[in-house]
């Protein structure tokens, strides 16, 4: 509701007015720095982030010390010291387990236009949703950089509708890797997904079946190598965003399973 409002002009009296307070009108509080961190002694992502967001020293001295105050955490910072409306919100997904490296990755430029290289292989990334979505990551390799170019995602389709679909985009898949579970069959026709890959002239890689919590540190593993074309998939970052560990009512603590809301069929392709 608040982005809809933040975005819209307002075209009649009762509708709803989006405000945000941002911690930038805080002179007071700021008036009480003496000395401001000169630029040589910041770290290389407050110096980012004072370009990014065209800051005073004054201001980009205050971000780092209430930065400092809450252990370098990103997401806390985000969340009680918000630049932006997107930012407020984003830190406000408690038990997020990529919103650190989402960030990090729009500061180092790594969301930008990335075209399919026609000289390097493609290869697909797959989460078979056969009763919810199902979702294909895109990506090339080069050198030490993965390059994700594009994301397809859709329900309530055949399998080979999916194949066929990425024929006739023109993609020329080196590999498609699959989750491990693809060669069971299914009890109604009696064929696997590998059956039906290999049908449709294609190949496919059966991952290994690993607990979710490994597969997610792999990707904290290699997020510092992956770029992202913003055009195509804007989608994947959005979940990346909002992917999130369950809460333990019972417990009153984090559990390591992921919720399992829509944007867990993107994350398990990832």
């Amino acid at each position: 509701l608040f982005m809809e409002a933040w975005n819209r002009p307002v075209e009649y009296p009762t509708q709803f007015k989006a405000h945000f307070f941002s911690w930038l009108w805080d002179d007071e509080e700021m008036s009480h720095i003496k000395d401001v961190v000169p630029d040589e002694k910041l770290p290389k992502e407050m110096l980012l982030y004072k370009q990014e967001h065209n800051l005073t020293q004054l201001q980009i001295t205050y971000y780092y010390f209430k930065w400092l105050a809450l252990n370098k955490n990103w997401g806390r910072q985000r969340a009680e010291y918000p630049t932006t409306p997107q930012e407020a919100f984003e830190g406000a997904i408690e038990g997020a387990f990529y919103i650190d490296y989402i960030k990090r990755a729009e500061e180092e430029g790594r969301i930008k236009d990335v075209p399919l290289d026609p000289h390097l292989p493609t290869f697909t990334a797959w989460d078979l949703g056969l009763d919810d979505q199902m979702v294909i990551i895109i990506f090339q390799l080069f050198k030490t950089e993965i390059r994700i170019v594009d994301v397809i995602a859709d329900c309530g389709k055949p399998l080979s509708h999916y194949l066929k679909m990425l024929r006739d985009q023109g993609y020329k898949c080196h590999s498609n890797f699959v989750p491990w579970d693809a060669r069971l069959r299914n009890v109604t026709n009696n064929k696997s997904a590998l059956d039906v890959f290999y049908e449709n002239g294609f190949t496919a890689t059966l991952v290994p079946n690993l607990p979710k919590i490994d597969g997610i540190n792999a990707v904290r593993d290699a997020f510092a190598r992956i770029y992202f074309n913003k055009k195509n998939c804007q989608p994947l970052i959005q979940a990346i965003r909002l992917y999130r560990k369950q809460w333990d009512q019972k417990r009153g603590t984090w559990k390591d399973d992921p919720f399992h809301g829509p944007e867990a069929d993107y994350c398990d392709a990832l």
